[in-house]
């Protein structure tokens, strides 16, 4: 059998865990923050370095984006789509990277 001895002060102790419980909410929510700010960056670099080995486009796909002055590049023609990715906080407090639904993409 084993006992376990509590200290004297834990009513106080157990008071300045949930402080630190607090603290640490806020903490969290900062490290989930910069967590989506990195996918950002980092979804954002490989569409511009095409460093992530996707299948070429098909050479009749490409040329009809030259043609019509687009970029040659995959997940890119005009730019557009790069331009609406972004971080976004959702109503349930997880954070998104991606394209918001519901707002106007002009």
């Amino acid at each position: 059998m084993y006992f376990i001895r509590f200290p004297k002060n834990i009513e106080s102790r157990l008071k300045a865990l949930g402080k630190l419980a607090d603290y640490n909410t806020e903490f969290v929510e900062n490290v989930n923050e910069e967590v989506a700010r990195e996918y950002y960056k980092r979804i954002i670099s490989h569409i511009d370095k095409q460093d992530l080995n996707w299948t070429p486009l098909k050479d009749y796909y490409l040329e009809g984006k030259k043609s019509a002055g687009l970029s040659p590049k995959i997940w890119e023609a005009t730019g557009h789509l790069k331009e609406h990715i972004d971080v976004i906080k959702m109503d349930n407090g997880m954070w998104f990277v991606g394209i918001e639904i519901g707002r106007a993409h002009v």
